[in-house]
């Protein structure tokens, strides 16, 4: 459809008409929409569409990304559990426990201290005489059997699933496991159940943030509003598009459970000012004596555009993110933007509906705003604009460089606290392990001097593998695996842990090794050590296959600072484009974009100043996310500078007469985005989800802080007057919430 039509379209009499005289209809509609969408909600909460494995989201390209792709297709290693249990000298009644879960249906592999022990009784047999291996199966003994301080042992087993870690079947063996063990004296980590518990405790947290977020949304509405109804409306229209979003996922594969716990809110923040613009409009026009049906066509022809104009640079910011080599970007932008899309749809269809259906009460419930007069300041502002203007262009270098340093966080989804037990202490280390398959022929040297490289770094506590307890020549062991084991499959129980440790893939034998992790995943030690584990690797090996959290840290540190600089230039430039095109003014526009970018810079580089970490994906993110969501600011004390020009007023006037009837509208807007981040910021205890929701809010605090003070001191050298795109009031329009 071209500019033209578009614009006539929605515009005309006709959709107007239809909206306003059909209202009864569509309020039914829209209520069946609503009740469908709930079930789509529901049914796509138990279909297995929400995904909380973090790491699948990885570029294909990285180590995690074919390492999961490889131990998946190979080694059947899809979901994984370490099992720390307490047990007995002589274990018997704790082989019962695990018996039975080598039995549950979807577990592939089992290997535990039991298995171990047959292996080496059954290596005894004289039929295997012939074989002439030699075997250290003390050092497995002590990797699945651990002492503990009262005379006990903890016992470990591997457990591989045919099933995804974010999937109800693996989360139902999880259940299973911890039902095993009544007593609680057991602890599981491995990817399955960082998904699980990243699922159960942020699912439980969802409906929260919206309810805080309405809370928080209808305070600020009730101070601000001319109307104790006005907010109802606002409310109920922008929150039927939020439930319509929700459901709307279906029409998706899968969402991340980032998106879908964080989209919501961040859909009720960024597009309220469309109702509140709308029901701005269509209270001025009551006010001009229009009956209700004449106020809300007219209401919704004069702010189609302005509303459609405002939203494109919020769209463009969400946008940028998929441009993210971490598909996490791409997963978010898909959702938010479709949101953004049906707050679009409820401020035009709904809402009009609503306000004339409920006009008696908005009349009725008429009330004083609250008012701040705020002169003084805005010319104290413009008196020293050359100081402001300076201190903002002398802040860019140093904000830019140490929001660039900032220091990062990867996988840290919750506040690490301290172990109730001595199964859960050594489950977390098992959990920060590397899972790597090698081939077995070696470039150099052998198996054992490759072990022994690995160990020199003390980051690494422990290795595991055939060769920690095997002690032959490659060539020898693959002729041995080839006489015992055909087809993958052992046909002698006693040897089945072998088809845990060794695989047959395109004709050459790989083996598995399990490489313990000690302390921290994401400290500077860490990267040293993961940088040495790959060095290693690739001296030994022409293809290795690692996953885990230390190496899917370090595959998201090599692509944060790239997504980072796509992102920014990317949203830049949709942002720069289309105020380009509105403004009709590339330097102006490049003014708006660059007092944004500035106060995205400050907002990340408070992190550094303050010595905090902030999670990678919230630094891509609210890089365009900020700058998408409070452009609009700017904007509208842009279009309010202006349309004090056109009353030949001269710039400095101008520039104080737009920043105090700006206030009002910028003030409410801010509030709106930084009150409902800050709900959620007091409810969730996902970190990731309250390092967006944190960063979010405080970054439209800056902006604000910076389009009310900086802004104007630079729009004051555009003394030029200029209208936009030949319509001197579409600008103007845009934003005006007073």
């Amino acid at each position: 459809m071209k500019k033209g039509r578009f614009k006539q379209f929605f515009t005309s009499e006709n959709l107007a008409d239809i909206v306003v005289n059909g209202r009864k209809a569509l309020i039914i509609i829209t209520a069946a929409i609503l009740f469908l969408a709930g079930l789509g909600i529901f049914y796509f909460i138990y279909d297995d569409r929400i995904n909380s494995d973090m790491l699948e989201y990885l570029p294909e390209n990285t180590s995690t990304a074919e390492g999961i792709n490889f131990l998946k297709q190979h080694f059947g290693i899809k979901g994984d559990a370490f099992i720390v249990a307490e047990g007995e000298e002589d274990h018997k009644l704790l082989e019962q426990n695990m018996r039975r879960l080598k039995e549950i249906e979807g577990v592939r592999q089992f290997l535990w201290y039991g298995d171990l022990l047959e292996l080496e009784e059954y290596s005894k047999n004289p039929y295997l005489s012939f074989l002439d291996i030699e075997a250290d199966w003390e050092v497995l003994k002590d990797y699945l059997r651990r002492p503990l301080p009262n005379g006990k042992y903890n016992y470990v087993a591997l457990m591989l699933f045919d099933y995804s870690p974010s999937t109800p079947q693996a989360f139902k063996i999880l259940d299973t496991i911890y039902d095993e063990f009544e007593d609680g004296s057991v602890a599981v980590s491995g990817m399955t159940a960082i998904a699980k518990k990243v699922m159960e405790d942020t699912m439980r947290e969802v409906v929260f943030y919206i309810l805080f977020g309405v809370i928080a949304v209808s305070i600020v509405l009730f101070l601000t509003s001319s109307s104790y109804f006005e907010p109802v409306i606002l409310i109920v229209t922008l929150l039927t598009a939020v439930i319509i979003n929700m459901g709307f996922n279906l029409i998706y594969k899968s969402v991340s459970i980032l998106s879908f716990a964080s989209a919501g809110v961040l859909q009720l923040g960024i597009t309220m000012d469309y109702a509140i613009f709308y029901m701005h409009i269509y209270k001025e026009q009551r006010q001009s004596l229009l009956p209700p049906e004449q106020a809300a066509k007219r209401a919704l022809k004069k702010s189609a555009m302005p509303i459609f104009a405002s939203s494109l640079t919020t769209i463009g910011g969400f946008l940028a993110l998929c441009f993210m080599q971490f598909k996490i970007g791409i997963d978010l932008s898909k959702v938010v933007v479709k949101g953004i899309l049906m707050s679009l749809a409820t401020v035009a269809v709904l809402q009009p509906a609503l306000a004339v259906t409920f006009d008696k009460l908005l009349q009725k419930s008429a009330q004083k705003t609250l008012r701040i007069n705020i002169e003084k300041p805005a010319k104290g502002i413009i008196k020293w604009r050359r100081i402001i203007a300076a201190a903002a262009i002398l802040m860019i270098i140093p904000a830019y460089i140490a929001q660039m340093n900032t220091k990062f966080s990867y996988l840290k989804i919750y506040q690490k606290h301290e172990a109730a037990n001595e199964q859960q202490k050594l489950a977390e280390k098992l959990g920060n392990q590397i899972i790597c398959a090698v081939p077995l022929k070696t470039k150099t040297l052998n198996h054992k001097s490759y072990m022994d490289e690995i160990a020199q770094n003390p980051k690494f506590s422990a290795i595991l593998g055939a060769y920690s307890a095997l002690d032959i020549e490659e060539e020898r062991l693959e002729g041995i695996l080839d006489l015992l084991i055909k087809d993958d499959e052992c046909g002698i129980e006693e040897l089945q842990a072998i088809t845990m440790l060794f695989k047959k893939v395109d004709g050459e034998w790989h083996t598995l090794y399990l490489i313990e992790v000690d302390g921290d995943t994401e400290d500077a030690k860490a990267f040293v050590a993961h940088e040495h584990f790959d060095k290693v690797s690739r001296k030994y090996f022409d293809k290795h296959y690692p996953l885990g959290i230390l190496t899917g840290v370090a595959d998201m540190a090599k692509v944060t600072p790239q997504d980072f600089l796509r992102v920014t230039l990317v949203s830049g430039g949709i942002v720069f484009l289309v105020l380009a095109m509105f403004l009709k003014s590339f330097l102006k526009a490049l003014t708006l974009v660059l007092v944004i970018d500035l106060a995205v810079w400050i907002n990340i580089s408070l992190n550094y100043i303050f010595g905090s970490s902030v999670n990678f994906m919230v630094y891509i993110i609210i890089s365009s996310v900020q700058l998408g969501c409070t452009v609009d600011y700017a904007i509208l004390l842009t279009a309010k500078y202006e349309e004090a020009k056109q009353a030949a007023l001269d710039a400095q006037e101008a520039a104080a007469r737009a920043i105090t009837q700006a206030f009002p509208a910028i003030s409410t807007s801010a509030c709106i985005i930084i009150a409902v981040c800050l709900s959620v910021v007091f409810v969730t205890q996902n970190l990731i989800v309250k390092q967006i929701a944190q960063t979010l809010a405080r970054g439209a605090l800056v902006s604000y802080i910076m389009v009310i003070t900086v802004l104007p001191c630079f729009l004051v050298w555009f003394k030029k007057r200029k209208k936009y795109l030949g319509n001197g009031d579409k600008l103007t329009s845009v934003k005006k919430i007073e």
